[in-house]
């Protein structure tokens, strides 16, 4: 049965991510990436999840690349959660 709660293209949403030893869990922030039509049909929602890590890896924008190392890293904040 699919969801009642309806989420827009774009909506930022709180979710629990598992650690990987999959034994607890921290709210983290997502954004939907799924449209309303797969939602419809479905009781999931796509989300990707949201971070301030900034990683160089050849599918980075270039600004990125351009960036020294210091300033790309500078961007990671620890989470106060």
């Amino acid at each position: 049965m699919p969801s009642m709660t309806t989420y827009s293209f774009g909506d930022v949403v709180l979710v629990s991510f598992p650690f990987t030893n999959l034994q607890t869990a921290k709210k983290r922030p997502a954004v939907v990436i799924s449209q309303k039509t797969y939602q419809q049909n479905r009781s999931d929602v796509i989300l990707m999840a949201v971070t301030g890590w900034m990683q160089e890896t050849p599918l980075s924008p270039p600004a990125q690349k351009r960036l020294p190392r210091y300033a790309r890293q500078a961007n990671h904040m620890k989470s106060r959660t």
